[in-house]
């Protein structure tokens, strides 16, 4: 759980830009419930049953060029604009996605000695509460592997767009995580969190042609109603 916070709080502190259009890859991740941590009711799920509450995951990126890349020795960052969503026991919560990040043979600084090869999306939102600690909201998915020695065989950075499972990672999970960080620290206190083993993963590039023809029906549809409200 350390490093998954790690990770946020590592990706929080990058500056992001607007990508370029690309080929969209649709993601849908499902599983069951394997913990709940809520002791003050602030999850927006209601009934979560751990090893029974099914859970699905939808996403969509822009596998453009990476927006951001460190060198420990890769990790690549991908900006999206595109929108996260999670399902659990019939409640649904969207968030916009903030970014696609890859660990290729990181070395993450709470455990040296020890890489990993990760892929993630999350998408957070933060409540500002000056000059309490703010409230932040993070929905996320998450697939690793460690070892201590490199490299990892498992993630290629130079042509990793989609993500795989198993496709040799160790583990994987989605999740929802509520925690509150005094304002100018990395400091978190975790407040309530759920997590979903990953059971099924499917991530399906979208052609561009298709992405914008889709879109283009969708303002067809909302031009078409707002002629119809216009005449009445």
């Amino acid at each position: 759980m350390s490093k998954f916070i790690s990770v946020i709080v590592l990706i929080s502190l990058v500056l992001f830009v607007s990508p370029a259009m690309a080929v969209m890859v649709s993601v849908v991740a499902t599983g069951t419930v394997s913990e709940v941590i809520d002791p003050d009711g602030l999850l927006p799920f209601d009934s979560l049953v751990v090893g029974l509450t099914p859970g699905i995951l939808t996403f969509q990126y822009d596998d453009e060029t990476p927006v951001g890349m460190f060198s420990s020795p890769t990790v690549a960052f991908y900006n999206t604009g595109q929108f996260m969503s999670l399902m659990l026991g019939g409640e649904t919560v969207t968030k916009e996605l903030m970014t696609i990040s890859i660990f290729d043979d990181w070395e993450s600084p709470s455990t040296p000695g020890i890489y990993q090869d990760t892929w993630q999306a999350h998408a957070s939102s933060r409540q500002v509460n000056d000059p309490m600690p703010d409230i932040i909201h993070v929905m996320g998915f998450f697939t690793a592997i460690e070892d201590s020695t490199l490299p990892i065989p498992v993630l290629d950075s130079v042509d990793l767009v989609k993500p795989e499972w198993p496709g040799g990672f160790a583990f994987g999970q989605f999740s929802y995580l509520i925690f509150s960080q005094p304002q100018g620290t990395s400091e978190v206190n975790v407040l309530a969190r759920v997590e979903v083993n990953l059971e099924t993963l499917s991530a399906v590039p979208i052609p561009a042609a298709a992405y914008l023809f889709g879109s283009a029906l969708g303002l067809l549809g909302l031009m078409r109603r707002s002629q119809n409200i216009t005449t009445f």
